[in-house]
């Protein structure tokens, strides 16, 4: 009988170990999980470049630029400065001189003048909005795969916690119905070991599930609006948006860009990791350049950076309608 009761708990001890190498394989623990991997690869950017408007403003002198910029609040003329039309109002209000109480003078050319700037700040609501939704696009990327990756690490989690205690509960039956049987001390003794591997197969998959706390996916960025930030070298931003993320802040004390205050606060939020540690040379290496493989951690706080941006770049909406609401309350045809 004796051989009998250790043949079956070196059996149950071998079902143990398939099942716990089955819950990784089945998982694919350190592999891809997703087979669908180019669902998260979606294209959140135009398929083909836009092309810029000619400039054909001549650039306005430092007089000039300082007289046009009394006519305007602080945020209509950075905002007029980055769409480029600073150079047409200035022409706008050489009309506006011109033009009568009644219409008379170039009323024609006032006419359109003013509604070539109209033109260009409603394509400047659109450019906006365009790279704003870029932004979130590759946000949501990032935090569906997160959700995706985190949903499969739960479950192989879940697996771990149910074969211990499943395996702690057979080893405990196993124990006590040799000891109600048993009738010499090795039958005791085998009755001993049950418990111990009961524990045993309890603490292996408990640490299991303590330590399978990482899962990685890869994720490609070709055209990446988080480089550019970074490096200040545009290659994915319409020009008026750039020029806004590069214009300096008035009411900041510094005096710092609207792209050097979200670098500041990516690396004060530990979005990097650590200043000068190897996380944040890995970070940096994935985040800004074409992606690879990301962990779930990477993937949050990639989403976030890129929240970050998209609420600044949204701001530029304030100052355009302050812009249109400043000219409305000027318009004489």
């Amino acid at each position: 009988m004796e051989g009998d009761m250790k043949s079956l708990i070196a059996g149950l001890l071998f079902f143990i170990t398939v099942m716990q190498g089955c819950s990784t394989l089945s998982e694919g623990r350190g592999m891809p999980v997703s087979s669908g991997g180019t669902y998260y690869e979606r294209r959140c950017s135009s398929p083909a470049p836009l092309e810029p408007l000619d400039a054909d403003a001549q650039q306005l002198s430092s007089e000039r630029m300082a007289s046009l910029r009394t006519q305007f609040s602080l945020a209509a003329f950075e905002t007029a400065a980055a769409l480029g039309v600073v150079p047409f109002l200035d022409r706008l209000f050489a009309l506006e001189a011109q033009v009568g109480p009644r219409g008379e003078g170039p009323a024609l050319e006032y006419v359109r003048e003013r509604r070539h700037i109209t033109d260009r700040i409603t394509l400047g609501i659109l450019d906006v909005s365009s790279v704003a939704v870029e932004a979130g696009c590759e946000q949501g990327r990032a935090t569906l795969l997160a959700e995706h990756l985190q949903k499969s690490l739960d479950k192989r989690q879940s697996i771990y916690t149910v074969l211990g205690l499943v395996g702690s509960g057979v080893f405990t039956v196993v124990s006590g119905a040799i000891g109600v049987g048993a009738t010499s001390i090795g039958v005791l003794n085998t009755a001993n070991i049950a418990t111990v591997i009961g524990g045993a197969s309890e603490l292996i998959f408990g640490s299991a599930a303590l330590m399978d706390t990482t899962a990685s996916e890869e994720l490609h960025h070709e055209r990446n609006l988080l480089r550019d930030i970074w490096t200040g070298e545009n290659s994915a931003f319409v020009p008026a948006v750039w020029s806004f993320l590069n214009t300096r802040l008035a009411d900041e004390p510094a005096q710092r860009t609207l792209r050097e205050t979200l670098i500041m606060r990516w690396q004060e939020e530990g979005r990097l990791g650590p200043r000068g540690s190897d996380t944040e040379r890995h970070r940096i290496d994935l985040f800004f350049g074409k992606g690879g493989r990301y962990t779930i951690d990477e993937l949050r706080a990639r989403a976030a950076m890129l929240d970050l941006l998209e609420t600044d770049i949204s701001l530029m909406h304030q100052g355009m309608n302050r812009l249109i609401r400043e000219l409305l309350r000027r318009d004489k045809v």
